[in-house]
């Protein structure tokens, strides 16, 4: 079985996001996230809801399921292409999360 090659891109994103607690997420951004994976749960018929708070879930964890969804969910029709082009912003939303997450740390040292 061939491997795929790993996207040192996305691997940046999940690596940059802490692996031992949740990102501050403001109220707008949680809803944001959830509807997004609201619309992948409709439109691919994958379970992409967490079962647990957005809040309550580690960043890097959080992250891999974002960037997972978006690496292998292949959109064949406009409701997926919309679904799946979503993903890019509640990415990017991770993105900048972590990057303050980051900063935080580096400010209380």
């Amino acid at each position: 079985m061939e491997e795929k090659p790993v996207n040192l891109a996305t691997e940046r994103l999940v690596r940059q996001a802490p692996a031992d607690r949740p990102l501050m997420l403001d109220q707008g951004d949680v809803d944001y996230i959830l509807a997004c994976l609201a619309a992948i749960r409709a439109s691919f018929g994958v379970e992409a809801v967490p079962d647990q708070p957005l809040t309550k879930i580690p960043g890097r964890d959080l992250m891999r399921r974002l960037v997972d969804f978006r690496a292998n969910l292949r959109p064949q029709t406009d409701e997926r292409r919309d679904a799946w082009a979503h993903l890019a912003s509640a990415i990017m939303r991770l993105e900048v999360a972590s990057a303050f997450a980051a900063e935080w740390g580096r400010r209380k040292d």
